[in-house]
């Protein structure tokens, strides 16, 4: 009596054909069905297992980028960028690559591997997705453009340094530089003076100061909104040698970045 009325009262549900048609496709492909569900638990085990794998390589691959840095930090450069050789080909693809490719260029550069150095840096901005640390490489690159008198490209990598980023100063300190070795000192002094009168308070404005003193070059009056008028420039096409030594006014390398935490 109780199962007719609650089949009568499934009839009034709309549900209920589809309902009795499910269970209808269960009854007739009953293997089918265990093999459906054995299949998915396979794949959610197979699925956990990739996950719990690839967390375990990002910690792996960030203790081998602790142990680099710690190296990098006590000046042992070989033995960082073996370590992060070993990093780059045992665990591809981890989050900490990008960093591991800044620091190894880095350590390159330390040497005095300028070759090397570039190498790394161009690898990083041409194959790996833009990341925290993208803008440093990218200036980090410059500088080493710079020390091989690449001085084209230097000033090219110096102004893809967007004017709202952080390193933009750096950046424009390092193209006044550049200028004033290739002998452009007018283009160099109108750089010198926007970041003196931007940035007056700041280490990038007492370089630029000091520059301009030692170039001769005046000050200029800043515009209404109290900021001189800074004009991009434009490219150098000649390389010169350096008539006067200028990189010991700049600072050193932006610090290599910490290690992220585990997941």
């Amino acid at each position: 009596m109780t199962r007719k009325w609650v089949k009568e009262e499934l009839k009034k549900n709309p549900l209920e054909k589809i309902v009795i048609k499910a269970v209808g496709i269960v009854k007739s492909h009953k293997n089918e069905v265990v093999t459906g569900i054995v299949a998915l638990v396979v794949v959610a085990l197979f699925i956990g297992v990739m996950i719990r794998q690839r967390i375990q390589k990002h910690r792996e691959a960030g203790r081998i980028f602790a142990s680099a840095q710690v190296d990098f930090q006590s000046f042992r450069y070989n033995e960082a960028i073996e370590k992060l050789k070993t990093l780059k080909s045992e665990y591809p693809g981890s989050k900490i690559e990008d960093m591991a490719s800044y620091m190894k260029g880095l350590a390159y550069k330390m040497q005095g591997d300028y070759e090397n150095a570039s190498k790394v840096f161009e690898n990083a901005l041409e194959n790996h997705r833009k990341s925290e640390v993208s803008e440093h490489i990218i200036v980090s690159n410059a500088k080493v453009y710079e020390n091989i008198g690449r001085y084209k490209d230097a000033l090219e990598q110096y102004n893809r340094i967007t004017q709202g980023h952080y390193l933009y100063p750096e950046a424009q300190l390092g193209m006044a530089s550049v200028y004033e070795i290739v002998g452009e000192e007018d283009k160099a002094a109108n750089i010198y003076r926007a970041l003196n009168l931007n940035y007056p308070h700041y280490f990038w404005g007492e370089i630029a100061y000091l520059r301009l003193e030692a170039l001769g070059e005046p000050a200029v009056s800043p515009s209404d909104n109290g900021f001189f008028p800074f004009h991009e420039p434009v490219d150098v096409e000649s390389d010169i040698d350096t008539s006067e030594d200028i990189h010991e006014f700049f600072p050193s390398e932006t610090p290599v970045p910490a290690v992220p935490p585990s997941e």
